[in-house]
């Protein structure tokens, strides 16, 4: 009987490393992009990138320039990469630029001051979403020196 047992154990054995090591590698072929990893035959990507093969920059599908509507009317705005995960906003009649992070299709401005070029400053955050190729800004700007507030929305499309 031990014999027995002992030849079904080794058979199994046998047949379990056997099989095992005839799997393919899920991530043979894959190749990540940027520092990216495969696991299970997809790649996570480092931050600041994405798709497929984590060959995009974050912030690249945020570059363009955007035709709508503000709380001005008519309006301009061109977003320029930063950095992987960071984009520039211009906005017409200001003569700096204002800073966002941004993460998968959001973006969000800190609070920030800015000056309209005329001496007054300007403290500004918001937040905003791209949906292929229109992009929506809510920018909450509160005056330095007197209080004032304004909220302003624009919706825009590249």
């Amino acid at each position: 009987k031990k014999l027995i047992l002992l030849a079904t154990i080794s058979c199994v054995a046998v047949f379990t490393t056997f099989l095992f090591s005839c799997q393919k590698d899920a991530c043979g072929n894959v190749k990540c992009q940027h520092g990216g990893t495969c696991a299970n035959g997809l790649c996570k990507c480092p931050t600041g990138y994405e798709g497929n093969s984590c060959e995009s920059r974050l912030s690249d599908k945020f570059v363009g320039t955007y035709i709508g509507a503000d709380c001005d009317d008519t309006a301009t705005y061109t977003l320029s990469a930063a950095s992987n995960t960071t984009v520039n906003l211009r906005v017409p009649g200001l003569p700096g630029s204002m800073h966002a992070s941004v993460s998968g299709n959001a973006l969000a401005f800190s609070k920030q001051t800015i000056d309209d070029g005329a001496g007054n400053y300007y403290s500004v955050e918001g937040n905003g979403t791209l949906n292929g190729n229109s992009l929506s800004l809510i920018l909450i700007a509160v005056e330095v020196s007197s209080g004032d507030q304004q909220t302003c929305a624009f919706n825009g499309s590249k």
